[in-house]
């Protein structure tokens, strides 16, 4: 009955009395009421006096069984006969078993939106239903009558309908409203002539129309501008919307509903849709968030996203579960909704894919409301039914004590309480269950060590209960940055059933990063281990703080100046020899809380002197402010053991904390800079100033510094800072609240300038009060002094992030990009984390910088890490953990002279603030790198004769990347690049790719069916066709696997026009691209195009417009096999190469289109070996012709054998048909050059693989069984 439908859809915990439920029988034989069952499980749960424990043990008694009517029916109670996380149901018979335990995992919960509609609108869904009803009868069942084609009634009678029926459907009154339906269909769905993107079009006017506010709740939510793969146009047109409103100073404000976790249908598809929504909306340079903070705008202030998420008691324990959004509704303004079976994906919205539809409602009742405290006229059914989800999400449908009011959701009052109930629920959440996913888990590894955390609801489950009570609703927030630094985007496509299974108690396997996994890594790097021989230089000291290497004067070894805060002792340490024990240290100078300090030659006679500041006060909050005070220490050089160090005073700022010594506005006289981390005493929220301290004319007997303030209304809490040189002024990067910054003179300007780095760690502002960054150093690759900078975020942090721009050697005109690395912990109850100290240094001579992170402790956070940089472009690191005790900072430097970079270390102490146990001062002598053999290239090049002789090794051997620029081309340079295997290498639109040796493997969704495919490319592309080198890389990456390869990579000009012209040879442009450390003779190699006619004096070729440029061969470095040898060649307009079929040749070759002028140029070739060839009588149309454009490789014209082997002469030649290059005509040009790139491979070494088709190949996939696990894991 349609009393009994509507019980059945009433809420959960409402019980309607007029329905009468039958009365059943467990498994007993035993008859009890299922409606006062339910009941008295509300209302326990419900009584606040109820013993915590008797309600435990209550559910237990709830168990699921199967009930008997009679002996010949039976009832069912929430048999799953479908389980999504699993597979569908395959034993039909077996209809009492269930395919998960309900005993201990909770059945996942769905909310949906829905509407009734009456009248035309009605009439109009029924056609569309029709519609596709007699398109189908019409093709699978023509001849089937049971099936009949069905007719559409009339719209006369529509207005009884909605008058007089809506009693049989509904509970109250329905709501009148102009009602539009919007279909995505094509031919193939629907049979129109044309693709219908109705709902796609209504979804971007509606959005355009918005005024105040857009609420969207969806199962996805994929839409991605300027994407080659995402094509819907929603964010773009949300993108501008936001924009608008910030460009008028409106309040505006979005509202996205998400699942927590998208997608059932398997463990890939989970993966990919879970990329593409991140990639729609954080991740990504196209992102919208992204794209609004590029725009100057905070996306926080416009537009939040949130998931649901419940409780509950089963079987005496508490569980988790996330409920499934899989709504499809849109509301705009309270005025305006669509809502239906669309999805926010192109599979739903491009109009050629899946069949949808939905019903736009346009309110035509109105009432009052407000928004932004303005009074506005709103629609009463999208009114109300806005309200109503928004009262079910914070939990105030039923009892609304605090009286908050949701008509208002545009207010920042409203918006900010939505937001706090929503951090709130997580927060709760996330302490009580660990729940998955969640942000705290940006990384694989931060995943385990989340998984792995005691969990209250197994620890204290009364206390857990307690804490429960603070849930208000269902709403959570959206977790943007669950496993950011992950690539899981699914790399190969395979069936679900071949997925590997893990149990709830498996651990997780080794994650693939971004094409290269992490286990491999470490295989690779089995022999690089960093080794330090530690030695103790003093223990049981009174405190520790800094520490910093000092060279007396230039006769002495590398010492140590250290300190504390509280005794004000400052030591140097000598004689820090392995061979020698430590000496007694000096004393020279003792003051009253010294902090930091820098070194220079202030007094001019060639040896340092020390820069420190002191009498910093208590804490950062009780500083003193008569303190913070710099002074600088006169080296008396050989006199340093008879008398403390002179001082002389410089000046003072409150709560000085870091100072660096340089020349930072001129060159003639020291400079310093003085950072304190606080302006005032009690104070944590107002600007610091910068100031600069200028040294006088008689600096030794001057009272003070004259000095000046730089800036005092822009940082906060700078906590540390790196000197750097422009190449003539020094200039600092300063971590402080506002992330990395550089402060630097402009000397054009003659003024100081602040250049925007990065804004540091932002996520646990809310939670800390501390964000930005707390320590920076940066790291050379190279050349390049600036390849990236190694972060602490933020002040007194837990984060390890680096920097990584996009161009080299200057600190402008590019941006940088953030990777976090590692989170150290959780903040402690100071809102504080373990990392104080980060320096970056080249430890193992290979002319790259790693980096060391200092943590204060407590263990595990604690000692120092070693970081190595495998793949930069990716912020790819391996890290080793070189020492476990305290360290507050690090001081690097050659301490026993053998040309190897060691480290200090002195444990972080300060009383009444932290203090490690058993304060030392550590030497780790670099022991390491003395077995490591030196990095050496692996691909050579050498000159013979006047051709350049490659020697590479083996890809399957190789261990390194290497790419080796040789030649360049009009623009167009050639490499030739080595992958070893299990690694990757970037592609983009300006990159293609030849394969000399093994194959490469990417995967793409820009096919026909928009489904993740994977494609493999080998030494040869099918026989007698043409392929493209181009690659379309979903993650923009090709990969190896064991074989590794050896490829031409081909890089255009990003400004590279359609048809690339030459006009005359003698303008062509070729470059000698060899890098720096190749032999002089190859680098001093000219590359010139030579007419051909100068080395073959037939006639045919006489005065012909085709050149030749030779040439570079390819050997095995191994034994010195033979692979190919490359030859360039060019043919003007109209020019017949010369037809020729190898007669005396014993190699195999193919051709590779550069530069195609006539977009006509060619192979052309006879069809069989066995046909002659008469340049008198074969006429050119027995050729058969292979265009090729630019970038396309020929694949094999040789006869090929039974094996796929080439089919050769008895004298070992290789049989060819008669062939040549013909080049085409373009009118639109006098002349217009085709070139193109020959390369001969041995013929030992030119056989076919066994398929040589682009291949779906299923590999396990380690991502899979990790998402496998982690459904697994959220429901505990």
């Amino acid at each position: 009955s349609s009393k009994f439908l509507r019980s059945a859809f009433a809420p959960l915990n409402e019980i309607n009395e007029e329905v009468v439920l039958p009365d059943s029988t467990d498994e007993n034989e035993e008859a009890f009421d299922i409606k006062s069952t339910v009941k008295d499980y509300h209302l326990s749960q419900n009584n606040d006096d109820a013993d915590n424990n008797e309600i435990l043990e209550e559910q237990q008694s709830l168990t699921p069984s199967t009930l008997e009517i009679d002996r010949k029916n039976r009832y069912f109670i929430g048999k799953d006969y479908s389980n999504a996380y699993k597979k569908d149901v395959t034993n039909l018979e077996d209809y009492s078993t269930d395919y998960i335990d309900r005993k201990s995992i909770p059945r996942m919960p769905w909310h949906d939106e829905a509407m009734v509609v009456f009248g035309q609108t009605a009439r109009d869904t029924a056609r569309h239903f029709i519609q596709r009803w007699n398109i189908h009868k019409h093709q699978k069942y023509p001849e089937n009558d049971f099936y009949p084609f069905l007719l559409p009634k009339s719209y006369d009678d529509t207005e009884d309908l909605t008058v007089e029926n809506w009693q049989d459907f509904l509970e109250s009154e329905p709501f009148r409203v102009n009602a539009q339906c919007v279909r995505s269909v094509g031919p193939w769905s629907a049979k129109t002539k044309s693709m219908e993107l109705s709902i796609q079009n209504a979804y971007i006017q509606m959005i355009d129309a918005a005024k105040h506010f857009i609420y969207i709740e969806n199962q996805f939510f994929i839409t991605i501008a300027q994407d080659e793969v995402v094509r819907n146009k929603l964010s773009e047109v949300l993108f501008q919307r936001i924009k608008r409103a910030y460009k008028n100073d409106e309040k505006f404000r979005v509202y996205i509903l998400l699942p927590l976790l998208p997608g059932f249908d398997n463990m890939k598809a989970v993966q990919a849709v879970l990329y593409f929504i991140m990639r729609s909306i954080i991740k990504g340079d196209n992102s919208l968030f992204k794209r609004l903070e590029k725009a100057g705008i905070t996306p926080s202030d416009y537009i939040s996203c949130f998931g649901m998420r419940n409780h509950d008691i089963l079987m005496g324990r508490l569980v988790t579960e996330i409920i499934y959004v899989h709504s499809k509704l849109m509301i705009i303004d309270d005025r305006m909704a669509i809502c239906g079976s669309a999805n926010i994906n192109d599979r739903s919205l491009v109009g050629n894919r899946d069949s949808e539809f939905c019903i736009v409602i346009d309110d035509v009742e109105e009432e009052d409301s407000q928004f932004n405290g303005q009074p506005v006229r709103v629609g009463k059914f999208c009114s109300s039914w806005r309200k109503k989800i928004f009262e079910m999400l914070l939990g105030i449908q039923f009892e609304n004590p605090n009286n908050i009011d949701v008509t208002d959701p545009v207010s920042d009052e409203f918006y900010c309480y939505f937001q706090n109930v929503a951090k709130q629920n997580t927060l709760i959440y996330e302490e009580v269950f660990a729940t998955m996913p969640t942000d705290h888990a940006r990384t694989f590894a931060q995943v385990t060590a989340y998984n792995d955390m005691a969990k209250l609801k197994d620890t204290d489950p009364i206390e857990a209960q307690e804490k429960l009570k603070g849930i208000q609703g269902f709403v959570v927030e959206y977790p943007l940055y669950f496993l950011d630094e992950e690539n899981y985007l699914p790399d190969w496509t395979s069936r679900e059933g071949k997925n590997t299974v893990i149990t709830g108690n498996g651990k997780r396997p080794v994650p693939e990063t971004v094409g290269t996994s992490l286990s491999q890594l470490n295989f690779d790097y089995g022999s690089y281990s960093p080794t330090f021989e530690k030695k103790l230089i003093e223990e049981n000291r009174q405190d520790g703080y800094w520490i910093e290497p000092f060279q007396v004067d230039n006769q002495s070894p590398i010492g140590l100046v250290a300190y504390g805060l509280a005794s004000g002792d400052i030591h140097l340490y000598q004689n820090l020899s392995t061979t020698k024990e430590p000496g007694q240290t000096t004393l020279i100078q003792k003051l009253n809380g010294p902090v930091a300090m820098d070194q220079a030659d202030i007094t001019g006679n060639g040896i340092n002197d020390i820069i420190i500041c002191y009498q910093y006060g208590n804490t950062m909050l009780d500083t003193d402010p008569e303190g913070g005070k710099i002074v600088w220490l006169e080296n008396p050089g050989q006199n340093i053991v008879n008398n403390l160090w002179e001082m002389h005073y410089v000046g003072k700022s409150t709560a000085m904390h870091r100072l660096k010594v340089g020349h930072f506005t001129q060159t003639k006289r020291w400079e310093i800079i003085g950072l304190p981390i606080v302006s005032k005493p009690y104070d944590l929220l107002s600007a610091v100033p910068v100031l600069l301290f200028r040294q006088p004319d008689n600096v030794l007997n001057a009272t003070e510094w004259p000095f000046e303030i730089i800036n005092e209304n822009f940082f906060h809490l700078i906590h540390d800072a790196k000197r750097l040189n422009d190449g003539q002024l020094d200039n600092l990067l300063i971590a402080s609240s506002e992330g990395i910054n550089r402060l630097y003179f402009s000397k054009n300007l003659k003024q100081w300038m602040i250049e925007k780095i990065g804004e540091g760690e932002q996520e646990q502002k809310q939670q800390t009060t501390y964000y930005g960054s707390g320590g920076i150093d940066v790291g050379r690759v190279g050349n390049d002094p600036l390849a990236y900078m190694a972060a602490i975020e933020p002040f007194h942090g837990n984060v390890i992030a680096i920097y990584i721009k996009n161009t080299n050697n200057v600190l402008t005109q590019f941006q940088w990009k953030r990777y976090v690395l590692d989170i150290y912990g959780y903040p402690n109850e100071n809102g504080e984390g373990t990392a104080h100290h980060i320096v970056c240094a080249d430890f193992d001579n290979d002319g790259d910088d790693e980096f060391l992170v200092a943590l204060r402790g407590p263990s595990p956070n604690q000692g120092v890490y070693f970081y190595k940089s495998i793949d930069l472009s990716r912020g790819l690191f391996n890290k080793w953990k070189v020492s476990g005790d305290s360290a507050a900072r690090i001081a690097v430097a050659d301490y026993d002279n053998d040309k190897l970079l060691d480290f200090a270390t002195i444990s972080y102490n300060v009383p009444g603030y932290y203090r490690s146990e058993n304060p030392s001062i550590n030497v780790f002598y670099n022991r390491f790198t003395q077995n490591k053999p030196q990095a050496e290239k692996e691909m050579q090049v050498m000159k013979q004769n006047n051709d350049l002789l490659f020697k590479v090794p083996r890809p399957n051997e190789a261990s390194q990347y290497q790419e080796l620029p040789f030649i360049t081309i009009d623009g167009i340079r050639l490499s030739l690049a080595i992958v070893p295997p299990h690694s990757s290498r970037q592609v983009d639109n300006n990159t293609y790719i030849k394969v000399l040796s093994g194959i490469i493997i990417w995967t793409d969704s820009s096919n026909q069916s928009y489904e993740p495919a994977n494609y493999s490319r080998t030494i040869f592309c099918e026989p007698r066709t043409v392929a493209p080198l181009k690659i379309h890389s979903d993650n923009r990456r090709i990969r190896t696997e064991s074989e590794g390869a050896l490829l031409i990579i081909f890089k255009t000009r990003n400004d590279t026009n359609p048809i690339h012209q030459v006009g005359d040879m003698k303008n062509m442009i070729i470059e000698n691209s060899l890098p720096e450390y190749c032999p002089e003779e190859t680098r001093q190699l000219d590359f010139e195009f030579i007419r051909y006619d100068q080395y073959d004096s037939r006639a045919q070729f006489k005065n012909l417009e085709f050149y030749t440029l030779k040439g570079f061969g390819i050997n095995f470095a191994d034994n010195n096999e033979h692979l190919c040898y490359m030859q360039l060649w060019a043919a003007g307009q109209g020019v017949n190469a010369g037809v020729h079929n190898h007669a005396k040749d014993r190699f195999c070759e193919i051709h590779i289109s550069i530069i195609n002028g006539s977009e006509e140029g060619g192979i052309h070739y006879l069809r069989s070996s066995e046909e002659n060839y008469d340049p008198l009588t074969t006429p050119d149309s027995a050729f058969e012709k292979l265009p090729m454009p630019p970038f396309y490789e020929q694949g094999p014209l040789w006869d090929i054998d039974a094996q796929n082997k080439p089919v050769l002469r008895n004298d070992g030649t290789v049989v060819y048909p008669w062939h040549k290059w013909q080049s085409g005509i373009n009118r639109l040009f006098n002349q217009s050059f085709d070139v193109w790139l020959v390369v001969a491979f041995k013929s030992e070494l030119s056989t076919l693989p066994a398929s040589n088709e682009s291949n779906e190949t299923f590999v396990p996939n380690v991502l899979n069984m990790f998402l496998t696990l982690l459904f697994v894991y959220i429901h505990y």
